[in-house]
């Protein structure tokens, strides 16, 4: 818990830091909120099937540009995941959530004079808040899920520059890297999530 709550404070350490540099160099900051369809990847295959699920995503954004098309952008997110599972009749839904940190690297290609088309990719690094299951599955006090995440993303974006502001439209899949189940598990379970997020600057 401590690690999680350090990491997060030294996020927003962050996005404070480097308001004051705004003069020097091209700083772009904001909300953005959309919706993740979600699912989970098991390795070998099991004698389950998994769909997808549907959760929030929610956050803020900061965004620097040092080299004109060229820029990085750091999202500090909250992220619901998990999957839906079902076995014969038997029917549960899987629930993790994250705050999720994505950074990317993106390149932006005018499309008019206010509007902005960009590609973007990098590493995603989740911290699970919490797990659980629909119906409720008697665990005790174990967690089934490791209480970290890495993940790849890859996505498309649209800025519209607006009088006062910016939106900003992120289409983005997010490829989960490790293993998410805890040691001991006769199986790898990797997440996997389609987000759609809608932003709008400060």
């Amino acid at each position: 818990m401590l690690k999680r709550f350090t990491a997060i404070m030294m996020i927003l350490g962050l996005f404070l830091m480097v308001t004051n540099a705004q003069a020097q160099l091209s700083i772009n900051k904001g909300l953005k909120a959309g919706l993740n369809s979600a699912n989970v990847s098991v390795d070998p295959d099991q004698n389950f099937e998994l769909g997808s699920r549907t959760g929030l995503a929610f956050g803020g954004y900061l965004e620097i540009d040092p080299l004109g098309p060229l820029g990085v952008q750091a999202d500090v997110l909250f992220s619901q995941k998990g999957t839906k599972l079902s076995q014969g009749s038997q029917e549960s839904t899987v629930k993790i959530t994250y705050i999720e940190i994505p950074v990317v690297a993106k390149l932006s290609i005018p499309l008019a004079p206010t509007m902005t088309y960009n590609v973007h990719a990098g590493p995603a690094l989740g911290f699970k808040l919490s797990e659980g299951f629909d119906p409720d599955q008697d665990n005790g006090d174990e967690d089934s899920f490791k209480s970290s995440d890495l993940g790849l993303v890859v996505g498309l974006g649209l800025t519209v520059n607006a009088l006062v502001s910016h939106v900003q439209i992120d289409a983005r899949y997010t490829l989960g890297l490790s293993d998410i189940n805890v040691e001991g598990s006769d199986f790898e379970a990797k997440n996997r999530s389609l987000t759609l997020l809608v932003g709008i600057g400060l």
